[in-house]
């Protein structure tokens, strides 16, 4: 059973530290396409830097760190920001670092049940005109949250 969880560890280590890694670099070359003057591109760049830098550090404590309930916490919190996918009028926010598959509605113009695939991408906008109306769940995240936290009660 050890073995397993350190598997387990091992797998979910690897796949945030890739997932983030791959983030990062869609951003660094991303950044060189967008106008750098306006502070707020740059502040969202510079969050979703930080936020797949977060998944890479989580990815690295799951592989190093002895502190099994700390890096599982980490990775859960790292996994659950990633779980909900919202794009309204008013707000759209996406975030993932490594795969998803993505389970959702969409609402406008018109009501469709879809399936989404991904790999790592952020998307954020605030008060823009979306004519995509979509909530969705990526079940990859969802998964690897339930996942994590039944090794966090095994421990």
């Amino acid at each position: 059973m050890d073995q397993m969880r350190s598997r387990f560890h091992l797998l979910l280590g690897f796949y945030q530290v890739v997932g983030g890694a791959i983030g990062l670099v869609l951003c660094l070359v991303g950044l060189g396409q967008f106008d750098t003057t306006n502070a707020l591109i740059v502040g969202v760049m510079v969050g979703a830097i930080l936020m797949y830098a977060y998944s890479v550090i989580c990815g690295v404590f799951l592989l190093k760190v002895p502190t099994r309930l700390l890096r599982l916490r980490l990775s859960a919190v790292n996994q659950a920001v990633q779980v909900l996918v919202i794009s309204s009028n008013s707000v759209t926010y996406k975030f993932v670092s490594g795969l998803a598959i993505i389970v959702g509605a969409r609402t406008a113009p018109e009501m469709t049940l879809g399936l989404k695939f991904s790999l790592s991408s952020f998307l954020i906008h605030w008060g823009s005109a979306n004519a995509e109306v979509f909530y969705g769940i990526d079940l990859i995240a969802l998964i690897l949250v339930v996942m994590i936290i039944q090794e966090m009660r095994r421990t």
